[in-house]
């Protein structure tokens, strides 16, 4: 079974300009000691932090 090609999907406005402008970011040096990490910021990662 062969599939056709579709086009691909056009960029959203949301990532074509989320990072205009903006400079690159550094990571964190050193070692550091921390009660809790909340990774990334979705929904399951805000609302983690908002209930610690």
């Amino acid at each position: 079974m062969k599939l056709p090609l579709t086009p691909p999907l056009k960029t959203s406005y949301w990532l074509e300009t989320a990072e205009a402008g903006r400079p690159a970011r550094t990571p964190i040096a050193g070692n550091h000691k921390v009660d809790f990490l909340v990774v990334g910021s979705g929904f399951v990662g805000l609302w983690r932090a908002l209930t610690l």
